[in-house]
């Protein structure tokens, strides 16, 4: 692919044409794949023919990330914004299309990754490109990073380049990734930018009950079965309904709702419908069983039984999560947990959440930016554990009921070719000026 910036070529249609290319290139998350490699080599490829030096590393073979700074004018507090390469895997017989096909279908791009981030990884290398190419310098340093293993906790991404490269990152006070700075339109020319500035925990446990195997026929009359203590504690953390503690996110978020549309705080949640969903899963936790294995042959019980449960707590609150798990589990299961991280609860304040306010109603006079926690897990805590704040803003132009949330690893994922525009414009602009 040529330089996408090139003389004739705007920053629009780069953005466009580069969220189609990345797509094509299938970066599905799996461990015996080289999932990232292609994607990084169309970035790393697409910087150095725009006249810049990016550092591809991999902690893994074709996981690989790439990381460019590119030098201010100025002395001062350095930004960082990054994006993840891989994907969540696709069933084609589900989509109407080609998951990779990249199709342009109503307006929109369809495909793996199109919201869940190449349109945002994109973007982000349009703007370095057009700067290299053109020679532009931002006010200070901006690092950017597109990064591997996102999908699986960032293994081989975030979490690894921090831990053996955290000089890549010198001087940076802000990570800027996903989720945020999608146009929520409301009524009376009001439209809502929620800016992630909240993640809830996360924790993998696993659990595992043994026993003795036995002749099916010969089993029960109180004699412990594996997978009996198992399945009933799946079933109960499954169909728990955790505690709510509200967040600064959170509740900032309602707040800000109620006093854009001039309603009475307890009302807000009643009123906004679908909208609360934005908020309302990340003020409770979770605990989703994911992978279950037990058992061997069809008439015998089964000797262990082991489970594997999604954990998720409110930011601030893990002790109170647990300690809410604890009765759910029965003494025979046995637990243990993994990949414990504490999330992150914050407001929406400081220089570059001010300028992400500032840039956003510059390109639209009825903006209204509010704060929000994500209920999902993202990037920003491995950048966090460097002394970052992480913020949520990948911006998007979407329009009135357009289904974004419902996109995120969904089938026929989408993002309309004007969201792009509108994204990659607010985008250039904010990160020119911090």
């Amino acid at each position: 692919m040529s330089t996408p910036v090139a003389s004739g070529v705007s920053l629009l249609s780069a953005a466009v044409e580069l969220t189609r290319a990345l797509i094509r290139l299938d970066s599905s998350n799996a461990d015996d794949q080289r999932s990232e490699a292609d994607a990084a080599e169309l970035v790393a490829s697409t910087l150095r023919r725009s006249g810049g030096s990016p550092s591809v590393l991999a902690g893994s073979p074709g996981r690989d990330n790439v990381v460019i700074r590119l030098a201010g004018r100025r002395p001062g507090p350095a930004v960082l914004v990054h994006a993840h390469l891989d994907t969540v895997p696709a069933e084609p017989a589900q989509w109407r299309s080609d998951p990779w096909s990249a199709d342009i279908r109503d307006g929109c791009i369809v495909g793996v990754g199109a919201i869940d981030m190449k349109s945002a990884a994109a973007s982000m290398l349009a703007v370095a490109a057009h700067w290299l190419y053109r020679g532009i310098r931002p006010r200070h340093d901006v690092v950017f990073a597109w990064l591997a293993d996102e999908e699986a906790g960032g293994r081989w991404g975030a979490r690894w380049l921090t831990a053996r490269h955290p000089t890549l990152f010198a001087g940076c006070d802000t990570a800027i990734g996903e989720v945020g700075g999608f146009a929520v339109p409301m009524r009376r020319g009001i439209t809502l930018y929620p800016v992630m500035t909240a993640e809830r925990g996360h924790a993998v446990m696993h659990l595992r009950a043994t026993g003795r195997a036995r002749h099916a026929a010969t089993v029960g009359g109180g004699r412990r079965n594996a997978l009996v203590e198992v399945a009933a504690a799946v079933a109960a953390l499954g169909s728990h309904a955790f505690e709510r503690y509200p967040t600064r996110a959170g509740e900032g978020f309602l707040l800000g709702v109620a006093d854009a549309l001039a309603l009475p705080r307890p009302v807000v949640t009643g009123v906004i419908g679908g909208l609360a969903q934005l908020v309302e899963p990340g003020m409770h936790g979770s605990a989703t069983p994911t992978v279950f294995h037990a058992g061997g042959a069809d008439n015998v019980s089964a000797s262990t039984a082991s489970a594997v449960v999604d954990c998720r707590f409110v930011p601030g609150h893990r002790e109170e999560f647990f300690a809410e798990l604890a009765p759910l589990v029965p003494g025979g299961v046995r637990r243990s947990v993994t990949s414990l991280s504490d999330g992150f609860d914050s407001t929406l304040s400081g220089r570059v959440a001010d300028a992400i306010s500032d840039t956003l109603r510059g390109a639209d006079p009825g903006a209204v930016v509010l704060p929000y926690g994500v209920a999902a897990s993202t990037d920003g805590p491995a950048f966090a554990g460097l002394g970052m704040r992480p913020l949520g803003f990948t911006p998007l132009g979407l329009p009135a009921g357009f289904p974004f949330g419902e996109l995120f690893h969904g089938v026929d994922e989408r993002v309309p070719v004007a969201a792009i525009e509108f994204g990659v414009t607010v985008l250039a602009d904010l990160l020119a000026d911090l």
